[in-house]
């Protein structure tokens, strides 16, 4: 049975669970605080954002290769994250553009950079191809419409 102190430190760590043998494996080992978990649909990879003070960071834990991949920066809270239908790609948002990243070679590109307003909460279609985000405008912090965007392939 954990005490207060360890369940306080769980409840801020991304672990998988594994309820026939009762045990528990940290998908990171960081003393960072790791949040927002996105699963695969076949369940072998795990996409996570953790922070260390006010840097955020992206990372794909996969399960089968028992590997931890940092993806990149990405920003606060964010909820625009995806995994392609592809299974090879993950896009999120990061430093205020969406970013495209391959899980076989890590290399990343920009897939979408707004010039003029800062990327909000919004969503990423499964295949890649589009964006739908609220945003704010730089020059004076007003809030904006709701976007749809395409992005590059």
């Amino acid at each position: 049975r954990a005490g207060e102190e360890d369940r306080e430190e769980l409840r801020k760590q991304v672990a998988l669970i594994d309820l026939e043998r009762r045990t528990l494996r940290r998908l990171a080992n960081t003393t960072h605080t790791e949040h927002y978990p996105l699963v695969t649909a076949d369940g072998k990879r795990v996409l996570f954002i953790t922070t260390d003070q006010s840097t955020f960071w992206a990372y794909v834990a996969d399960l089968e290769a028992n590997r931890l991949v940092r993806l990149g920066p990405c920003s606060a809270g964010t909820q625009l994250r995806v995994f392609a239908d592809d299974g090879e790609h993950v896009i999120y948002n990061g430093d205020n553009a969406l970013w495209s990243v391959s899980l076989r070679t890590g290399a990343a590109r920009i897939v979408y950079a707004p010039r003029s307003r800062r990327i909000q909460e919004g969503w990423i279609t499964s295949d890649g191809t589009k964006a739908y985000f609220r945003g704010t405008e730089m020059k004076d912090n007003r809030a904006a419409a709701a976007f749809v965007v395409p992005l590059s392939k």
